[in-house]
């Protein structure tokens, strides 16, 4: 990346945090991990301002393939295992979520792709989550274009 486009990425996450202070991770969050409790506080849009709800939906349901597959394994190898599914959890765009959105979308698509831009208007966003794993995601602008 160049030093322009660091920069810009800087200023929309710094913009996101601008309307979100209880969302900017502390010097001990940033080493740790983030607290589980600041992944459901409510996202403010800074493109209108609206109070978003932490989460869009929760899919208990849907069961990923590759973790039944897993499961099995673990079953055939030992007997007491007790599989522990977690859910799928459809967000909208955080700056945290930035750089494994930035890596996913760069092995789909082509390389160099930053999406930094979409944190101005989160409400036109959606990221899918395994636990804390992105497994998708989708970008809409404004105006009704699909981007990714």
């Amino acid at each position: 990346k160049t030093i322009f486009e660091k920069a810009l990425q800087k200023k929309y996450i710094e913009e996101f945090y601008e309307y979100n202070p209880k969302l900017k991770p502390s010097f001990r969050e940033l080493i740790f991990g983030l607290e589980d409790d600041k992944r459901y506080l409510d996202v403010t849009s800074p493109y209108t301002n609206r109070i978003m709800k932490p989460f869009i939906r929760r899919d208990r349901d849907t069961k990923v393939k590759k973790i039944e597959l897993m499961n099995e394994f673990m079953t055939m190898r030992n007997e007491d295992f007790e599989p522990n599914n977690g859910s799928i959890d459809y967000f909208y765009f955080q700056p945290r979520h930035l750089k494994q959105v930035n890596q996913l979308l760069s092995n789909h698509f082509w390389s160099g792709i930053d999406v930094s831009e979409s944190l101005i208007h989160p409400e036109h966003t959606c990221i899918v989550l395994y636990r804390k794993l992105v497994i998708g995601c989708g970008f809409i602008t404004p105006e009704g274009y699909i981007t990714y």
